[in-house]
């Protein structure tokens, strides 16, 4: 995923406390204008110099759609069989 430094500058998912060394992540949904939903985690850290100064920041993303999916399955599954175990 990119963030353009527009983003970065105007207080976009990146803030100052990230800049002063703070680590956050989150799980976040987008709805894609063709109707498809796709859940992506993040997690943003800071890099530091040799100086021990922070030189910057790391974000990782990653596109979590499929495991959602995959655990709305398993979950449905499970209420599926409890229910039916419930019937006797």
């Amino acid at each position: 995923m990119m963030f353009s430094l527009t983003c970065l500058r105007n207080g976009g998912m990146f803030t100052k406390r990230h800049w002063q060394g703070e680590i956050s992540k989150a799980d976040r949904i987008y709805f894609r204008d063709d109707g498809t939903i796709e859940w992506t985690r993040w997690e943003c850290r800071p890099w530091h110099e040799e100086d021990g100064s922070i030189g910057g920041i790391i974000v990782y993303t990653e596109v979590i759609t499929d495991w959602i999916k995959a655990e709305e399955k398993l979950r449905r599954s499970h209420e599926k069989n409890s229910d039916d175990s419930e019937q006797y």
